[in-house]
């Protein structure tokens, strides 16, 4: 389950490294409020 997150996460910021830095940062956040002990593992 956790490789399965950290392949999802590493892949949107290959998309989009500085095209859209903002929504990157709202889908850290929500991944952080959702799980934040998952996301901090």
């Amino acid at each position: 389950m956790s490789r399965r997150s950290i392949g999802k996460v590493q892949e949107q910021p290959q998309k989009q490294p500085s095209a859209s830095p903002m929504p990157d940062r709202a889908v850290i956040t929500l991944l952080h409020m959702w799980c934040g002990c998952a996301a901090d593992a």
